[in-house]
């Protein structure tokens, strides 16, 4: 594969401080409200949709973007101090309902 054509980014972000437990239910609601803000800036319908991603820190894959092409990749990769996990399977066809009720602890409050 040619990665010279390839455009990659990665930049520090936010930090967060958690005063709850992060179960799999609040993961789904967050996936919900970043994929509605999305929807609302740039204008769209349902072209954003973002689901839990199974990557050892955890974090959220956008399945859909505008402009999407096959082989285009985003995700917000969720880095939690002193945490040593590893992040659940996510089956992208079924976590959105999967999840939805599940209070399994992802992220402990400390």
């Amino acid at each position: 594969m040619n990665y010279t054509n390839r455009i990659l980014t990665y930049t520090d972000g936010f930090e967060f401080k958690f005063t709850k437990n992060i179960t799999k239910s609040d993961y789904i609601l967050m996936c919900k409200i970043i994929s509605n803000k999305f929807n609302d800036l740039y204008q769209t319908i349902t072209d954003y949709k973002i689901i839990p991603e199974c990557i050892s820190e955890g974090g959220f894959l956008f399945v859909n973007f505008t402009n999407k092409t096959r082989v285009m990749y985003k995700s917000l990769r969720i880095h939690i101090d002193n945490q040593n996990f590893s992040y659940p399977g996510v089956n992208i066809e079924t976590v959105m309902d999967s999840w939805l009720n599940d209070d399994t602890i992802l992220i402990k409050c400390f």
